[in-house]
C-alpha cells in the first residue's frame, strides 16, 4: 500500500512538472471610446485562444468596461503548447451590434500588461426624465438595454447606449409605463406618470360611518371605524370604484383630477307609510291619497309607490299618480253597495327597501247620503265615516215664525205712532216742546 501512494504521487509530479512548463498566462486591459471620446461604459471584452490541437479554442468569460471604459481580461492556459503559433489569440471587443477583433500573441507572463485603446465605437446618450400629473419629480425604477437605474431627485437618470431600438421601462409604486425609444443621437425621452390619491367615505342614510369593502384601479381597502379608506398613488385618472356593504355593491366612475374625495351612503332604513286617506263617491267608486317619506338625512328617496285593491280575495292593481310632495293618489273603480274594499299601498325607495300600509272601506247602501269626495273624517284602517246632513225645517214652524214676526212689527208700529207731537212729528229725543202762550 505504501508503495502505491508513492508511485501515484510520483506520476502526480511529473504530470504538474509538464503542465507548469507549458502553461502560459495573458494581461490585456483595453479602454474604449465613442465617437465623442466619451469613455464607454458596459463594452464586453473576451478572448479566444486554442488550448492544444486536439482540443481546438476556447472563449473566456465576458467582462464589462467601468465608467472610465476600462476593461480588465486575464487568462491562463495549461493545456500542451506545440509550437509558439499556439500562443496567438483574438480580443474581442463588442458593444451592442459593433464588434472590433484584436489578433495578438501571448506574452506568456501575467505580470506583463497589454493596453488597447479602441476608438472605432458609436455610443449615444439617453437622458430620462420621470415627473407626475403635477411635473412634480418620481424617483422611478428604470430599464433599458440591459442597464437599471433609479431616477434621482430631481427625477432624472442618463444611460449610455449603442445605437438602436430600445424599450424604456419606468416603475413606481405599482405603475409601469413604458415607450420605444430609437437611438442615433443624444435623445431624450420624458415619463409623465400620474399618481393620485382618493378618500372614499362610506356612511348610512343617517350619516354614521360603515365597515365596507372599497375597490380602486387595483386596490382594495376596508373601511376604518370612521367609515373611510385611503388610497395612495392610483395610477390612472379615472378608475372604476366599487363599493361593497354587505350584498348592496355601488359602482363609480371617478375622475380624480377633479374629486379625490368619494361619499357614499347606504340607505338602511325603510320608507315610510305616512298617512292614508280614502273617500267615496255617490257611484260607488273609491279614491284612496297617501303621503310617504323616506326618512334619513342621505335617504336615497322614493322610487316607486304602487297601490292595489282587494274584493272577495281578488287583488287588482290600479295606477298611482303623483298629485304633490311624496302625495300619489289612486282611483279605484265603482262597485256595489255593502261591498268592503280592502287596499294595499307598496312604497320603495332607491335602493330597493320597502314598506307597506293598508286600509278598507265598505261602499254604503244607495239611500244612505254618501260623502262627497274627499268628505268625511278617516277612521280605523283609512274607511271613511259618513257626516250627516242638516234636516229641512217644518210648516208648522214658518207659520208661528210668521205670527210672530207681524206682532213685533205691530208693535213697534203703534208705540212709535203714540209718541209723535202736533203734526204728527215727534220731538226730537231730549228736546222740550215750545210752550204755548195764554191768551
Amino acid at each position: 500500500m505504501t508503495k502505491t501512494r508513492l508511485l501515484i504521487t510520483l506520476i502526480s509530479i511529473a504530470l504538474l512538472s509538464q503542465l507548469a512548463a507549458a502553461a502560459y498566462s495573458e494581461r490585456v486591459r483595453v479602454q474604449v471610446f465613442d465617437q465623442n471620446l466619451r469613455p464607454i461604459e458596459g463594452v464586453q471584452v473576451y478572448a479566444e485562444h486554442q488550448l492544444s490541437a486536439a482540443l481546438g479554442t476556447a472563449k473566456t468569460k465576458p467582462v464589462l468596461s467601468n465608467s472610465s471604459g476600462w476593461a480588465e481580461l486575464t487568462y491562463t492556459d495549461y493545456e500542451q503548447i506545440e509550437s509558439d503559433v499556439q500562443y496567438s489569440y483574438t480580443l474581442y471587443v463588442k458593444y451592442g451590434g459593433q464588434l472590433s477583433t484584436y489578433n495578438l500573441i501571448a506574452g506568456g507572463n501575467i505580470s506583463n500588461v497589454r493596453i488597447i485603446s479602441e476608438t472605432s465605437m458609436s455610443s449615444y446618450i439617453l437622458n430620462v426624465k420621470v415627473v407626475d400629473q403635477k411635473g412634480s419629480p418620481l424617483r422611478a425604477r428604470l430599464s433599458v438595454g440591459g442597464q437599471n437605474k433609479t431616477a434621482d431627485y430631481a427625477g432624472n437618470a442618463i444611460f449610455q447606449l449603442p445605437p438602436g431600438n430600445f424599450t424604456l421601462k419606468a416603475e413606481i409604486a405599482d405603475v409601469v409605463r413604458t415607450q420605444e425609444v430609437r437611438l442615433s443621437q443624444d435623445t431624450a425621452a420624458d415619463f409623465n406618470i400620474g399618481l393620485y390619491n382618493m378618500e372614499v367615505i362610506v356612511t348610512d342614510d343617517s350619516g354614521s360611518p360603515l365597515s365596507a369593502t372599497v375597490e380602486a384601479d387595483t386596490k382594495k381597502a376596508v373601511t376604518g371605524s370612521d367609515g373611510k379608506a385611503v388610497f395612495y398613488n392610483i395610477s390612472t385618472q379615472y378608475p372604476q370604484v366599487s363599493v361593497r356593504y354587505n350584498e348592496s355593491i355601488k359602482k363609480f366612475a371617478m375622475d380624480l383630477e377633479r374629486q379625490p374625495k368619494l361619499e357614499v351612503s347606504f340607505d338602511l332604513t325603510k320608507p315610510v307609510v305616512k298617512e292614508m286617506h280614502a273617500s267615496i263617491a255617490k257611484n260607488g267608486a273609491g279614491t284612496v291619497s297617501v303621503f310617504v317619506e323616506d326618512p334619513g338625512a342621505m335617504s336615497s328617496g322614493i322610487d316607486s309607490v304602487s297601490i292595489s285593491y282587494e274584493i272577495d280575495g281578488v287583488e287588482n292593481r290600479v295606477p298611482a299618480y303623483a298629485i304633490g310632495y311624496n302625495t300619489f293618489e289612486a282611483k279605484f273603480p265603482q262597485q256595489a253597495p255593502r261591498t268592503l274594499v280592502k287596499y294595499i299601498i307598496k312604497v320603495t325607495d332607491r335602493e330597493g327597501n320597502s314598506a307597506f300600509g293598508s286600509g278598507n272601506y265598505l261602499v254604503p247602501d244607495e239611500e244612505t247620503p254618501k260623502p262627497d269626495p274627499g268628505g268625511g273624517s278617516t277612521g280605523s284602517g283609512g274607511a271613511v265615516i259618513p257626516q250627516p246632513k242638516p234636516q229641512s225645517l217644518g210648516m208648522e214652524t214658518v207659520v208661528v215664525g210668521l205670527v210672530v214676526f207681524f206682532a213685533l212689527a205691530f208693535g213697534v208700529f203703534y208705540y212709535l205712532r203714540n209718541r209723535k207731537g202736533p203734526g204728527g212729528i215727534a220731538p226730537p229725543s231730549g228736546v222740550a216742546p215750545p210752550a204755548i202762550p195764554h191768551a
